[in-house]
């Protein structure tokens, strides 16, 4: 019989969260997932070490040591498939390498580590030893 029970109305404050929680979920459907042509990231700009060639292994055996650029996402992203290019789609990536135009760019952002920055370019899936998170974000611009 509880359940003919009146109810009253929502109050100011339920009825906001209940509003913010269904925006929240409309942020997160499949229409904002990004795409690989024309990507807008938000993240901590961090840069890692990674082993390079010959192996791709361990820098202390003798592997050149490769540093990159990574983008720390605030959120985590899907990214839509790209038939055309045949790039797959992902979902709940975390974290994205960036390539940048030129050391100039690398010199420019260096002093932005560790701070939050948007950046915007093309993203591709990984495709050789060099690439080290799923997505990279090529022609980066940052901001």
């Amino acid at each position: 019989m509880d359940s003919l029970r009146f109810k009253p109305p929502l109050g100011k404050i339920e009825r906001s969260c209940a509003v913010l929680c269904f925006l929240f979920a409309a942020g997160t459907s499949a229409n904002e997932c990004q795409n690989y042509q024309n990507a807008q990231l938000v993240g901590t700009l961090q840069q890692q070490t990674f082993a390079g060639p010959p192996n791709y292994e361990s820098i202390a055996a003798g592997d050149k040591a490769e540093r990159y650029f990574l983008l720390k996402l605030s959120a985590p992203i899907c990214v839509n498939a790209d038939a055309q290019q045949q790039e797959p789609s992902f979902k709940a990536i975390t974290e994205v390498q960036l390539i940048l135009n030129g050391a100039s760019n690398y010199d420019s952002l260096r002093g932005r580590l560790d701070q939050m920055v948007s950046c915007k370019g093309k993203l591709l899936s990984a495709q050789t030893g060099h690439h080290h998170t799923e997505v990279i974000l090529s022609a980066a611009q940052c901001d």
